[in-house]
C-alpha cells in the first residue's frame, strides 16, 4: 500500500470537498444535528477550499492512499487572542471513515507538527468539539492536553461548542 502526503493544489479542490463533507458525516454523527450533516454541500465547500488556497496564511497537505485522496489537514499561525508570536494551530484535520485506526492519521499529523516546529513554532493549538470523546483521545495520544479554553462557533442552523488542546514541542 503507497501513501504520500504533498501539499494542496487548486486542482485539489473538488476531491478535498468530497473528504471534508464525507468525514464530517461520519465523524461528527450524533454529535452534530444529522439535518445539518445531511444538507452538507460538496461544491459550496470546493469553493470555500479553492479560496483557502489561493491566500497564503495556511498550508494544506493532503494524504494519499495510492491514487486516492483519503485525509487533510490544514495549519497556519495560531489564530487565537492570546496566541504567542511561536504558536501554530491545526485548524483542520479530517479522514476518510475507512481509513480511521490505521496509522494514517498518525502520519499526517506528525508530518502536520514537523512542519509547525519548522517554521519556529514551538506550542500547536487545536479546537476540538466539546463532545467529540474520539478526537480528544486522539490528539492527546499525540501530546495534546486540554487547556481550558472554550469558545462557541454559530454555523447558522447549529451552535458549536469547542474547547481547545495544546502541545508543546
Amino acid at each position: 500500500m503507497t501513501s504520500l502526503i504533498r501539499m494542496a493544489q487548486q486542482s485539489d479542490c473538488a476531491e478535498l470537498a468530497k473528504v471534508h463533507v464525507a468525514s464530517w458525516q461520519a465523524g461528527f454523527k450524533g454529535i452534530i444535528d444529522q439535518d445539518y450533516l445531511d444538507k452538507l454541500d460538496v461544491d459550496t465547500r470546493a469553493l470555500g477550499w479553492s479560496k483557502l488556497l489561493s491566500g497564503e496564511r495556511d498550508k494544506v497537505y493532503l494524504q494519499f492512499d495510492s491514487e486516492s485522496l483519503i485525509g487533510f489537514t490544514s495549519s497556519c499561525h495560531c489564530r487565537d487572542d492570546d496566541a504567542q508570536v511561536t504558536w501554530g494551530e491545526i485548524v483542520t484535520f479530517y479522514f476518510l471513515e475507512q481509513y480511521w485506526g490505521k496509522g494514517f492519521s498518525h502520519k499526517l499529523l506528525s508530518h502536520a507538527l514537523e512542519q509547525l516546529e519548522l517554521s519556529g513554532n514551538d506550542v500547536t493549538t487545536i479546537w476540538v468539539l466539546k463532545d467529540n470523546f474520539r478526537a480528544q483521545k486522539f490528539y492527546a495520544k499525540h501530546g495534546f492536553v486540554v487547556d481550558g479554553k472554550e469558545k462557541t462557533v454559530d454555523r447558522g442552523p447549529v451552535v458549536l461548542h469547542e474547547l481547545r488542546m495544546t502541545r508543546r514541542s
